[in-house]
């Protein structure tokens, strides 16, 4: 099973900052579907950040289906633990349905249906992050009607933002107040990034100059007040 691990340094004047003003690390993670209506949530919100962290992952999913109902936050669920080629059939309003099953899949993706009776329900995917809270980490939240179905490809791809706003864990959220950035996986399982008070987020550490260049592709930087959804559910892959 890969692991994947986001190396975050934070010098120690700006760590003092950050905690003397309250701010907590937001974390999301990305995925790829086809469907209009998937939003981004909260993955993880830590306010016990310090000099040196390790934000890490594995390709180890679950899959939930919720009730539909109003508001912004996923408050009740039921999760099942879910392989990519594999189904999960929510057969109640509440989001429950049996074990997720395999079928003929070749695109290897994770499919959520709305086979309940009637009415609509929310799915999507979940992933645990490593050394943290066990609790519940969904990534996007999904609206299905009636007899839909969604596929979801997991994205080895981040977005991290500093913020003294309070947002819930599992709650959507599509703008920063701050300044964020979003850190892309795919060609390596490791990176490392910074954070200072003077320049913001940091990353492209260069050991012969001990400075951050923070001019590989395999991050950005995204303005405060700006959409991010598109970073964080990516048009399904074409083959």
């Amino acid at each position: 099973m890969t692991g994947y691990r986001v190396i975050l340094t934070i010098d120690s004047d700006s760590t003092n900052y950050l905690t003397k003003e309250g701010f907590t690390l937001y974390g999301f993670k990305a995925i790829a579907t086809g469907s209009k209506s998937s939003q981004p949530l909260v993955w993880f919100a830590d306010s016990l950040y310090s000099t040196d962290n390790d934000i890490e992952w594995r390709q180890d999913y679950n899959t939930y289906g919720a009730p539909y109902k109003a508001g912004d936050v996923i408050s009740s669920r039921h999760e099942e633990s879910i392989n990519s080629g594999e189904i999960y059939r929510i057969n109640q309003p509440n989001g429950m349905g049996p074990k997720p099953e395999a079928q003929p899949n070749p695109e290897q993706n994770i499919q959520v249906m709305n086979n309940a009776a009637s009415g609509e329900v929310y799915g999507g995917l979940s992933q645990k992050r490593l050394n943290f809270k066990e609790e519940f980490r969904p990534l996007n939240r999904t609206e299905l009607a009636h007899g839909v179905t969604v596929r979801i490809w997991p994205v080895e791809q981040i977005l991290l933002y500093f913020s003294t706003a309070k947002k819930s864990e599992g709650s959507v959220v599509t703008q920063a107040s701050t300044r964020a950035i979003v850190v892309n996986l795919t060609d390596s399982n490791l990176r490392r990034i910074g954070w200072s008070k003077d320049n913001g987020w940091l990353w492209d550490w260069d050991e012969s100059s001990k400075t951050w260049l923070s001019k590989a592709n395999w991050a950005s930087r995204i303005d405060s007040g700006t959409d991010f959804t598109s970073k964080l559910i990516l048009p399904e892959p074409t083959h």
